[in-house]
């Protein structure tokens, strides 16, 4: 079964931490398909879930709770939620690399 199909309430595109998380799995998914480092995956894995992120600025909200905002203050501003995901692993990647764990 699709992961886009076991989640409860929230999908792709609702304006949630899903818009930046389900890019970064599938990065993941090819990097590992792809045979690459754990490193190089965890970069695409980042980029891909601050793309998603910010491409929550022209997403309507309708989950989460953006979905109780006012449409006209949450225009031009990511989804708080998709932002911190993206936050998170960058952090990580950091962190593995400031601590080299991951070549």
């Amino acid at each position: 079964m699709m992961m886009e199909e076991v989640k409860p309430g929230a999908y792709q595109g609702d304006r949630t931490m899903l818009d930046a998380l389900f890019p970064a799995v599938h990065a993941l998914e090819k990097a590992a398909e792809e045979g690459v480092g754990v490193r190089e995956a965890l970069e695409r894995a980042v980029e891909a879930a601050e793309e998603g992120a910010d491409a929550t600025k022209n997403m309507k909200a309708r989950a989460g709770r953006s979905n109780y905002v006012p449409e006209e203050v949450l225009k031009s501003t990511p989804d708080p939620g998709a932002k911190a995901a993206a936050i998170w692993m960058r952090a990580a990647l950091t962190a593995m690399e400031a601590t080299s764990i991951a070549t």
